[in-house]
């Protein structure tokens, strides 16, 4: 199974990016201005990387191959800086890239920010429900046994469960242990990001978020490309790269099919699913009018507002909803416990 390419992070690349646009535009050579970032790089795989690049450029290659016989960039910057360098406008080229992935490395962190508090309230709540069932239970099981009473089959249940639990918890671990590479390994081959794409896409919880975030990333790019004045099919096909989403992928195949035969950008758009009709319609006028890159940014702006508020809501209903479901909980599992340790007492007196 093929692996995926580790690539810097959005942060990095942005980093670089707007270097060398300094570089370039203080009148530095890209030699004297990478030989420079190396000094200032803390971390060793991102120095490493621009050794790398200044060793290529150092032998005379142009700065796109350079950065490719590195292997840590994305195909899309590669594009962005060959395109750059054979229009002379590379400075002007890398300012839009360290734009494009400040903008990537800010979606990033949003959506980091919002599934990280979630995940910790459902490890909170699960570590709160198994010491209610290892420890506390065991002990209202003695007391009503002493009183003559008998645990619910219910509770027993849980009681048996979380004395498998403690009896195997090592084998448990280990098959825990065993998934979560398998998932790693496979999330990384062509058909696991597919499956993870195709779920994200139909996944109803998550379904319109990922679609809003997918739109706003296709967005970003293709108004940094259009105001670069790349063509608009090279740009679609450009933007394919750097979406890392084969669901989209798909629609903007599709997109250049409808094209190439003889379609409308408008009905083109639309019918790809890429964007609602409104937007559509939007971006079609402004492929008229000649504003397409003023459209998409327009676009983007929208999207990210719409991605925010849709994290800002889900993450503002998972707490509330997290506190009732373990109130839920502990009190069905309370209440199974004291109404037959309360009829034992009431029988003994």
């Amino acid at each position: 199974m093929a692996e995926k390419t580790r690539f810097l992070k959005p942060d990095q690349l942005s980093l670089f990016a707007t270097q060398i646009s300094l570089f370039l535009r203080s009148g530095l050579s890209l030699t004297e201005g990478l030989s420079l970032m190396e000094e200032d790089i803390g971390d060793s795989r991102f120095r490493a990387c621009v050794t790398k690049v200044r060793e290529g450029v150092e032998g005379r290659r142009p700065l796109n191959d350079a950065m490719r016989d590195a292997g840590t960039f994305p195909e899309y910057m590669l594009k962005m800086a060959e395109i750059g360098e054979f229009s002379g406008h590379l400075e002007g080229m890398m300012n839009a890239l360290s734009r494009f992935y400040e903008r990537e490395r800010n979606l990033r962190q949003r959506v980091k920010s919002a599934v990280t508090y979630p995940l910790m309230l459902l490890l909170m709540m699960t570590v709160v429900v198994f010491l209610l069932i290892v420890r506390v239970l065991p002990m209202f099981d003695r007391l009503l046994g002493s009183l003559g009473g008998e645990m619910p089959a219910f509770v027993r249940g849980l009681m048996n469960f979380g004395a498998f639990v403690g009896q195997w918890y090592i084998a448990i671990l280990a098959v825990v242990v065993a998934i979560a590479i398998f998932w790693s390994v496979f999330s990384r081959t062509g058909a696991g990001r597919s499956f993870i794409d195709a779920f994200k896409a139909s996944f109803p919880v998550v379904r319109g978020l990922y679609r809003k975030m997918a739109a706003e990333r296709f967005a970003t790019a293709m108004s940094f490309l259009l105001s670069s004045n790349v063509d608009l099919e090279i740009s679609l096909e450009l933007t394919k790269g750097i979406l890392g989403n084969r669901h989209m992928s798909k629609k903007i195949d599709s997109c250049l099919k409808m094209m190439e035969s003889g379609g409308t950008l408008y009905d083109a758009l639309y019918e790809s699913g890429i964007f609602p009709r409104q937007f559509s319609k939007m971006l079609a006028i402004g492929f008229k009018s000649g504003e397409m890159d003023s459209m998409m940014s327009r676009l983007a702006e929208i999207y990210e507002q719409e991605v925010d508020g849709s994290l800002r809501r889900v993450t503002g209903a998972i707490e509330p909803a997290f506190v009732a479901l373990l109130s839920v909980v502990v009190g069905i599992i309370m209440v199974s416990v004291m109404l037959p340790l309360i009829e034992a007492m009431s029988n003994i007196g």
